[in-house]
C-alpha cells in the first residue's frame, strides 16, 4: 500500500537540476535530502535533524494543519511548495538516502524547530551539530 502524494507522480529520474540559494550565509545547516523510507511509501524530499528524517508532502490540504510547516518553491532546493510531516520522525539509518538537494534557510529551521520542540521534545535541539560530518568526530576519545 502506498502512501497517497503527490510527490510520487514527480519524475525524480530528470536531471538534479535543483533551484540553489546563492545566499550561503542564511543557510541553516539542515539538510534537505531525497530519501527512500523502509516503509514502502517511495522516494519523497525530506529533512535530517540530527538522527531523524521528517518528510514532506507536496499536498497543499496540509497548509495550516498542525505538525506541518510550509516550505515555499525553492526552500532547500525542492521544485514545488510542500509542507514537512513533524508528527511523524524516521530514523535516518533506516531510509535510504538518494541524493542531497539542499539546506533549509534560517529563517524555516527556526521555524520548524519550534514545531520540533513540541512535538519531539526528547530531540535535544540545543546540542544538535547541523554539520553531518561533526559526527565522525563525536567518536573519537579526545
Amino acid at each position: 500500500m502506498r502512501y497517497d502524494d503527490g510527490w510520487d507522480d514527480y519524475n525524480w529520474d530528470d536531471d538534479y537540476d535543483w533551484y540553489q540559494d546563492d545566499d550561503l550565509s542564511s543557510s541553516s545547516g539542515v539538510s534537505v535530502l531525497l530519501v527512500d523510507p523502509p516503509d514502502g511509501i517511495g522516494r519523497h524530499p525530506a529533512i535530517r535533524v540530527g538522527e531523524y528524517l521528517f518528510l514532506t508532502t507536496s499536498q497543499t490540504k496540509r497548509r495550516g494543519e498542525s505538525g506541518y510547516v510550509e516550505l515555499p518553491q525553492g526552500e532547500g532546493g525542492l521544485e514545488r511548495t510542500s509542507f514537512v510531516n513533524l508528527n511523524k520522525k524516521f530514523d535516518y539509518n533506516s531510509c535510504n538516502t538518494i541524493c542531497e538537494i539542499g539546506e533549509l534557510s534560517l529563517e524555516i529551521w527556526n521555524e520548524i524547530s519550534t514545531v520540533l520542540e513540541r512535538y519531539h521534545p526528547d530531540i535535544d535541539l540545543d546540542n544538535l551539530s547541523l554539520d553531518e560530518n561533526f559526527d565522525d568526530y563525536n567518536d573519537w576519545d579526545w
